[in-house]
């Protein structure tokens, strides 16, 4: 399947504006997002490997959550990358 890294493309187009180019630095400056009780990425593995050791749904759904606002925030970036682009 292809795949297409909007952040390599957001670093090339943005870097001069943005103090660094991290994904919700980039939400922040330019959407006025600031996600709240975000689960960090590097909490995911393990949240995840309780769900599967417990069979518990609960530590899957601020994965679920954390993914939903990745979507949302990346169709957003493509808009303005379209548009900033053209």
């Amino acid at each position: 399947m292809a795949h297409i890294d909007l952040m390599y493309f957001a670093k090339n187009l943005w870097k001069d504006e943005l103090p660094n180019c991290k994904l919700q630095t980039i939400e922040r400056e330019f959407f006025g997002i600031e996600r709240e009780d975000d689960v960090p990425g590097q909490y995911i593995p393990g949240y995840y490997d309780t769900y599967l050791s417990k069979n518990n749904i609960g530590p899957i759904v601020p994965i679920i959550e954390h993914n939903r606002q990745d979507i949302v925030s990346l169709a957003s970036f493509l808009e303005k990358m379209y548009k900033d682009v053209n």
